[in-house]
């Protein structure tokens, strides 16, 4: 045995660093389209909704325009029956009723007015949905395509970074591939761990001094007892 055989370890290590950040920047890049494609599916349902309301909008303000058309007409009428009017009672009647439905007219153009306002509210929320829309699916777009050219290469990375790991591996003697392996399919790219000062560095564990000098040798194969990590010794 040997530190050679640490050394490869570390090297090992090291290269599952390297692919795990590769993988880390796909997920990320990956993440950033899904973050803007839900964006654009919530502001997609806010859209729909908005449009459902304007459609109730217009339905609400054609039949308050009809109300408000009758309610004048009611007035024109009355006003005219002013003139054949035979008693002061028929007088005091109608001239309630006009102001009756003059308080009507005005409250019916109010509700009129503020029906306007949450129509052209809600035309100017759906024109800048729609033009955002367009722009953002276009951002999309591009962001694939850029993507699509970084993975490609990330992904040519990945496999020669692979190939380096499976051949580093097959140098190492079967002992230390069979202890190697499955502590690395458990911490991945932190498997392996140094003595500072009597303790794992990982994990801050003390290891026995008898331990720590054997480690040091690179002669033998020992796991930190609290973490379960490779201890290796110190390399340069």
């Amino acid at each position: 045995m040997s530190k050679a055989n640490f050394q490869t370890l570390n090297e090992i290590q090291s290269i599952q660093k390297k692919m795990e950040s590769i993988n880390l920047q796909i997920e990320g890049e990956n993440k950033r389209i899904l973050d803007i494609q839900n964006q654009l599916k919530n502001r997609e349902e806010t859209y729909l909704n908005d449009k459902k309301e304007l459609n109730e909008t217009n339905l609400t303000l054609k039949d308050k325009e009809l109300n408000l058309l009758k309610t004048q007409r009611k007035i024109t009428d009355a006003k005219n029956n002013q003139n054949n009017v035979t008693s002061e009672k028929q007088a005091k009647a109608l001239a309630e009723e006009i102001s009756s439905l003059e308080h009507l007219k005005s409250e019916i153009e109010d509700q009129i007015f503020a029906q306007l306002e949450i129509q052209d509210n809600l035309t100017k929320n759906i024109s800048e949905f729609e033009s955002f829309k367009i722009g953002i699916l276009k951002t999309i777009e591009e962001i694939k395509s850029e993507i699509k050219q970084q993975f490609e290469l990330e992904n040519n990375e990945l496999k020669d970074l692979k190939i380096r790991q499976d051949n580093l591996l097959s140098t190492l003697p079967p002992n230390y591939r069979d202890f190697f392996i499955p502590i690395s399919q458990k911490f991945k790219s932190k498997s392996l761990a140094k003595i500072d000062h009597g303790k794992c560095d990982v994990c801050g564990m003390a290891v026995p001094s008898s331990i720590c000098q054997e480690v040091e040798t690179g002669n033998v194969l020992e796991s930190c007892l609290n973490c379960g990590r490779i201890l290796i010794p110190h390399l340069d």
